[in-house]
């Protein structure tokens, strides 16, 4: 509220995403209060007329005493707040064919959890050298070849005979990998939906146009993605960009996975620019129109141009548009 803080007060931030655990929430929102977390979540939301991105709550009121033990340490453990996760791809649950984790290829490895700029505005310097591309509001997929997993007795009997191969082609959603198993063509589900991601393997002759040790991440977007976003694709059509590239398990250069886009004829996530950093230049990005469609624009993901890792593990962060976050219900990776 208004006139709640003066400057020097010690103050606890809850940033976007935060999930509060029920105790702390009934502290902060009592009986009567005009505005609720939706579910326990801190979100993006407009009061009067204002765009908010967080929570700012006195110290007083979350701890009882001793608070200046907190100073500048990082409080969630100790409230009990957790980050919001989201939840399983809504396209997995239609597949029908997944792959049970027991069975599922270890090698096969999940896209990198992308953090938030509102959680480190301060990773990239000024002046530091970055790519900046066009986040989609799709669902994420990834396919490819990696080191083969004898996970099933029929497998295991082929590697015993000698006959197993060295690299297997896998493929599936963010969090579930599905069975390379054969389909009548053009069919890739029943009428409770479609498995969209053996539809991109398909449709972008995947198996033949990736090769031992190359796994690419994309979005896949357009009709019965996400509601109201079907950006340039017509009824019942969905289209695959790719956004990261990994050769024998590591993660490669943007510059590198542009190339090997453009050498294998698959279509690469818009670029908006190679550029020294500046927070000022990317916010005009992140509000930008979408290269896709006339949607608003999901935001930015803002990359090195040399792979790098930090303290945080590797280097990239994707950056919100707040007109977006204000209109859509946001459960992506």
């Amino acid at each position: 509220p208004k006139d709640t803080f003066k400057v020097g007060d010690l103050a606890v931030y809850f940033p976007i995403d935060s999930i509060l655990p029920q105790s702390l929430e009934e502290k902060l929102f009592p009986p009567g209060s005009k505005i609720k977390p939706s579910r326990s979540r801190i979100k993006t939301i407009k009061i009067r007329g204002a765009v908010s991105q967080g929570l700012l709550a006195r110290v007083d009121e979350i701890f009882d005493s001793d608070y200046g033990l907190y100073i500048s340490k990082d409080v969630a453990d100790d409230l009990g707040v957790t980050k919001y996760e989201p939840p399983e791809d809504k396209q997995a649950k239609f597949a029908g064919n997944q792959t049970s984790k027991k069975q599922s290829n270890p090698n096969f490895h999940k896209y990198t959890d992308i953090e938030n700029f509102k959680w480190y505005p301060d990773l990239f310097k000024s002046g530091e050298n970055v790519y900046i591309t066009e986040k989609i509001h799709g669902t994420n997929f990834r396919a490819g070849y990696v080191p083969y997993h004898a996970s099933t007795w029929w497998k295991r009997l082929k590697q015993l005979l000698h006959i197993a191969p060295k690299q297997e082609f896998v493929y599936g959603s963010h969090n579930v990998q599905f069975q390379d198993t054969p389909r009548k063509k053009g069919f890739y589900g029943s009428s409770l939906g479609k498995n969209v991601y053996a539809e991109a393997v398909e449709k972008y002759d995947l198996r033949n146009k990736l090769h031992p040790g190359e796994v690419i991440y994309a979005e896949i977007y357009g009709d019965g993605i996400q509601k109201g976003y079907l950006y340039s694709c017509q009824p019942d059509e969905r289209k695959m960009a790719v956004i990261d590239l990994k050769l024998d398990g590591e993660y490669v250069s943007h510059l590198t996975t542009m190339m090997f886009c453009a050498s294998r004829e698959l279509p690469v996530v818009p670029l908006d620019a190679e550029f020294p950093y500046s927070k000022e230049q990317t916010k005009l990005y992140v509000d930008a129109p979408s290269w896709l469609g006339k949607e608003i624009r999901e935001g930015v993901v803002i990359k090195p141009v040399v792979e790098e890792h930090t303290f945080m593990g590797r280097k990239i962060l994707k950056w919100k548009n707040e007109q977006f976050l204000l209109t859509q219900e946001d459960d992506t990776h």
